[in-house]
């Protein structure tokens, strides 16, 4: 023991005698922290409280952020602006806007914080057109195309699915940006789940980059509400009542352009946004899994300039 301490007094004394400067060592920078918003009001996801799970379990396994969980709006305050990096909005179906402070919602963005939405996040501030131009969307509009399940009937046609789960093929538009890294070197992969048509062209938002779209020429049965056949072909009776006749009609192409994630900067904030997730087996996917973790870490690299946040909230 008396030769430890005298190896590391003259050890000390010859640093100090070398002129060479002793830095204390400094603690590593603590991850990004997010506030994981999961409040809804008007359609809930089944899968919300699984899906936050499997949020915070990459959060756990990774190390690469933490979050707390919130449901209640008065969440978003600038109490919790203060204190976190970022907000992931997953499946807010109908994000109430009368009980948000909405120009510190878009300060806290605009000063370099970190914005994640995950699937219907798209269907959320309606009413609001500042959070639509954030987002990129501009709000949800509807289903582009539903799939079917087989069922014998008369008709020989299908049964409307009403989980509206479509077995789609996706384009990778951006096969360099972080958040496609699980389908690198692919131009395009398979998946079911449930899509959404905006209000706007997500591609006309500014300094908005696309990095999956829906392959035009997925087929899918396109409907036509209104007087005519049930759903799945049959006849209207008690057992097969018709309470919104649908017409089915034959396999076609998706006739547009459908963004299904993008990127976008606002002044200096970063905004992720995937449609995908809607369905739980998507959530079962190492893919997706990979593409949400590389996105929340996309938007974490910018971190809020306090500074700004304070300038505007003075």
């Amino acid at each position: 023991m008396k030769l430890r301490s005298l190896l590391l007094g003259t050890l000390a004394a010859v640093v100090l005698a070398a002129g060479v400067a002793v830095v204390p060592a400094t603690a590593a920078p603590k991850p990004p922290h997010f506030l994981l918003f999961t409040g809804t009001y008007g359609f809930r996801h089944d899968g919300i409280q699984e899906e936050a799970a499997e949020l915070q379990r990459q959060a756990a396994e990774t190390g690469r952020f933490t979050l707390e969980v919130s449901g209640d709006v008065s969440a978003l305050t600038q109490a919790t602006y203060r204190r976190v990096d970022g907000v992931i909005l997953l499946q807010t179906t109908g994000l109430s806007t009368q009980d948000i402070d909405r120009e510190s919602f878009i300060d806290f963005f605009e000063c370099g914080a970190g914005l994640v939405g995950i699937h219907a996040a798209a269907d959320s501030g309606s009413g609001w057109p500042e959070f639509d131009a954030l987002l990129g969307s501009g709000g949800f509009d509807s289903h582009p195309h539903f799939s079917f399940e087989s069922r014998e009937n008369p008709a020989g046609r299908q049964a409307l699915n009403p989980a509206l789960l479509s077995d789609v093929t996706i384009q990778v538009e951006d096969q360099e940006h972080a958040t496609t890294r699980p389908w690198h070197g692919f131009d395009s992969f398979r998946i079911t789940d449930e899509l959404y048509r905006y209000k706007t062209d997500p591609r006309t938002s500014p300094n908005l980059s696309v990095l999956l779209s829906l392959d035009e020429e997925s087929h899918y049965w396109r409907s036509e509400v209104g007087a005519g056949p049930s759903a799945g072909g049959l006849a209207p009776s008690v057992e097969n009542p018709v309470p919104n006749p649908v017409n089915l009609l034959p396999p076609t192409q998706m006739p547009d352009d459908n963004p299904i994630a993008w990127v976008r900067t606002q002044e200096k904030g970063r905004v992720f946004y995937t449609n995908l997730g809607h369905n739980m087996a998507t959530w079962e996917r190492s893919d997706f899994r990979a593409h949400v973790l590389a996105g929340i870490e996309w938007v974490a690299e910018q971190r809020p300039d306090r500074s700004c946040l304070s300038e505007r909230w003075r």
